[in-house]
């Protein structure tokens, strides 16, 4: 292609610019009084239409300007003041008018339009979307996200940022490059009213540029300003083997803060403005940078936003990341985050492991047995929770040290201690077993465990005495409080579904018909939150477990755990 713009999606039997057989744009033409020496046009068109007719149409737009008169002009009239086309292959031969436009095009070397040549190319390598930012703050990081590119790999990628000359000022008119092979900037507050124009091509010859415009910078509300707590800290220490700084945070997911018993019932104080994820993920991102720390651990993080916000700007400073998302339908996850030039990663990929009745019947079966055989209500419950854990075996640079970091954020009703302590006891299980593996395997004879998370544990519950004295006992007031906690009954989790932060997405209650599916069902495959939806109260008699799920039940799970006693 020899024109600006980025290719147009392909139609069916049609060739956009850059592809096999597309018309590229039309070259630069006689300036005339008035008009603009260079014309860009994308045109896409029918891989069977004659040659002939799209040098006709590349004719037209090189025509002179007409005075006004009445009456149409003929397609002739108009072709007799446009300079003649040539398409020339490889020999400097014209192709014949009549070749199909998906032959001509992979075949030409050069276009003439009157006295303009200009070199053909085919199959491109350009960028072929860009998405900037729709609302950008001064002091707050912004990010272009979605670039796309053809026939070559983001590695090949030259970026760059400018400022408008002055606000509503052209692209053309911009000052100077204010950063360079960055996706993330941070616009500064004498820059408001001005917008930020990102620039992005391929580090190749004859490659265009690729260009968006962010609206203009805006002021931060008054709320804006230093975040005390991490100003309140020592600076972090810096390669200093003996020092490491953690980070854990639940950065709330936008469907949560955004639902309409999230924005009524749960955060009423906050503005639509101030709840929205544009604004939030950027406040955010300056808040853990602020921290400079070590290691970062976040929950609830969207897995688009993940991809396309921070996974760009952690990478920007520094740090490398892992996302392990919810099982079932559920668009959030834990991820780990990590200083590349203090860690590196042991395995390729990290350990994620859902906290639900697929992890307990593989890997605890005698406990999963009991459970099925006794237990239904909490059989139904570790099914349906989609709770899930994620673990990276990391080496310190500076110390020689091996460090198994998790992450995780466990099942969230006030009444649901039980299933949290059994939700830490299989990802502690699988954590431990990671980093005796990485021991026995001799990579590393120093090994340890850094575990933050969101628990939702308080200090009285068996999942916090599991995690601060490595166990529990039958006679742990967690699973009595259990029998309180069952899918089925109207105080359940039906009944703050409404005020829950899961509103239609995260725990739901299933009906009678999901229930004694998932009471019967064996399969791997059952992902956790997969079947039924919706909050329903189970009130069908004739089901088989129909009379059992709503009424409590009547004796409780008391198993003795044990994850690491006296460590």
């Amino acid at each position: 292609s020899a024109g600006a713009g980025a290719a147009a999606p392909a139609a069916p039997n049609m060739a956009p610019m850059g592809m096999p057989g597309a018309a590229p744009a039309a070259p630069a033409a006689p300036a005339a009084a008035g008009k603009p020496d260079v014309i860009a046009k994308t045109m896409l068109r029918p891989r069977d239409e004659p040659l002939g007719k799209t040098l006709m149409r590349m004719r037209m737009l090189c025509a002179p300007p007409r005075p006004k008169q009445r009456g149409k002009v003929s397609q002739a009239d108009i072709l007799k003041q446009c300079p003649p086309a040539l398409l020339l292959d490889e020999d400097a031969q014209p192709i014949d008018d009549e070749t199909p436009t998906g032959e001509a095009w992979p075949r030409a070397t050069s276009l003439i339009i009157g006295d303009a040549t200009v070199r053909v190319k085919y199959n491109l390598p350009t960028v072929t979307g860009v998405t900037a930012p729709s609302v950008v703050y001064a002091g707050l990081p912004a990010v272009v996200t979605g670039i796309n590119v053809l026939f070559t790999d983001r590695l090949n990628l030259i970026t760059e940022w400018r400022v408008s000359n002055k606000a509503g000022t052209a692209a053309d008119e911009a000052i100077g490059i204010i950063a360079q092979g960055t996706q993330v900037v941070t616009p500064k507050e004498e820059w408001i009213g001005r917008k930020l124009i990102f620039r992005c091509r391929i580090d190749q010859e004859d490659c265009l540029w690729t260009e968006v415009e962010t609206p203009p910078i805006a002021k931060p509300d008054a709320g804006f300003g230093p975040i005390a707590r991490a100003d309140d800290l020592r600076p972090a220490p810096k390669n200093d083997p003996t020092k490491l700084r953690v980070v854990s945070y639940n950065v709330l997911h936008d469907s949560y803060a955004n639902s309409k018993s999230g924005q009524s019932l749960i955060y009423p104080f906050c503005t639509k403005e101030v709840l929205s994820l544009t604004y939030r993920r950027s406040r955010v991102a300056q808040e853990i940078a602020a921290f400079d720390a070590d290691l970062v651990c976040l929950q609830e993080v969207g897995r688009d936003v993940f991809f396309r916000f921070y996974r760009d700007i952690f990478s920007h400073w520094g740090y490398d990341s892992h996302l392990g998302v919810k099982t079932g339908n559920t668009k959030e996850g834990c991820a780990v985050v990590f200083r590349r030039d203090r860690f590196e990663m042991i395995d390729d990929k990290p350990l994620v492991v859902p906290l639900n009745w697929r992890t307990m019947k593989r890997e605890h079966p005698e406990m999963a047995a009991e459970i099925r055989a006794e237990h239904p209500h909490l059989l139904v419950g570790l099914k349906r929770v989609p709770s899930v854990g994620i673990a990276c075996r990391l080496r310190d640079k500076l110390s020689g040290k091996c460090l198994v970091v998790s992450n995780t954020h466990l099942y969230y009703h006030p009444d649901g201690c039980h299933i949290r302590a059994l939700q830490f006891y299989m990802l502690q299980t699988a954590v431990r077993r990671a980093a005796a593996e990485l021991k026995a395997s001799e990579k590393c004879d120093d090994v340890h465990i850094v575990a933050p998370g969101d628990y939702n544990f308080t200090r009285t519950t068996g999942g916090y005495r599991l995690a601060t004295t490595g166990e529990v006992l039958p006679d742990d007031t967690c699973w009595q409080k259990g029998l309180k906690h069952y899918w089925g009954m109207g105080r359940g989790i039906g009944a703050v579904a409404a005020h829950s932060e899961s509103e239609g997405e995260d725990e739901t209650m299933a009906g009678d018909e999901d229930l004694d599916a998932l009471l019967r069902d064996d399969d791997d495959d059952m992902a956790a939150g997969a079947v039924g939806g919706g909050v329903k109260e189970v009130a069908d008699e004739s089901s088989n477990y129909g009379k059992l799920l709503k009424s409590p039940p009547t004796r409780c799970y008391m198993p003795r755990l044990t994850v690491g006693a006296g460590e």
